[in-house]
């Protein structure tokens, strides 16, 4: 296990934003422990999570085919 810092010393670390390390807490995307009212990161944890959602990031996007599928026009 790797350092454990807390809300703001994790952001700086990892030179995201507080509130974006916040939401992406919230959403479950990234691992974390509280403790009473204060969010407790593992800096090991944070870093494999972070390169996980990068690597989603850049999957490459299924082309669809729009052949013969009615869709609506504006004119």
């Amino acid at each position: 296990m790797g350092r454990k810092l807390y809300l703001k010393e994790a952001a700086e670390e990892s030179g995201l934003k507080l509130y974006t390390l916040r939401r992406m807490s919230k959403e479950g995307k990234i691992p974390y422990i509280t403790s009473g009212n204060r969010a407790i990161y593992d800096m090991e944890l944070l870093d494999i999570a972070l390169k996980e959602l990068a690597r989603e990031n850049i999957k490459p996007a299924q082309e669809q085919n729009l052949y013969g599928v009615l869709r609506k026009i504006n004119a």
